[in-house]
């Protein structure tokens, strides 16, 4: 999908979702820097520069620790959501999507995202969800 239009950022937020859940730090930086090349954001093209450098001094986890934080700073809370899922790190996720509900964004991937996962038997979770699906 991509390569059929590269000025579209949203291949890239999956497949920097999709990289990151993999812990493939280099992949997901590069697809993070061009989905943000497609949104004009000069910031967070600067923000993967800092990671790499994060990334060839520290590792894997220091890297995801502060692309959490960098995402939850300068984009959009959902997309930190995710970010804090491939940490594992409940409070954080359960705050950033009631942050994204309490802007009226309702995140429909809630149900699929496998970065939420380990919190689907969570009854904080799941009344979030309930917000989104009130059918269910």
């Amino acid at each position: 999908m991509a390569e059929l239009d590269p000025q579209d950022p949203n291949p890239y937020f999956y497949m920097t979702r999709i990289y990151w859940s993999q812990q493939r730090v280099p992949e997901a930086l590069e697809a993070a820097k061009k989905e943000a090349v497609a949104e004009h954001q000069d910031q967070w093209v600067r923000d993967q520069a800092n990671l790499e450098e994060i990334y060839r001094r520290a590792g894997v986890q220091p890297t995801l620790v502060r692309a959490a934080a960098l995402m939850a700073k300068h984009r959009h809370p959902v997309g930190a959501a995710f970010e804090y899922g491939n940490l594992r790190n409940t409070e954080k996720v359960l705050q950033l999507l009631r942050t994204n509900l309490n802007e009226g964004d309702i995140v429909t991937e809630i149900r699929s995202a496998p970065e939420f996962d380990f919190l689907r038997h969570d009854p904080r979770f799941l009344e979030i969800e309930h917000h989104i699906y009130p059918e269910f």
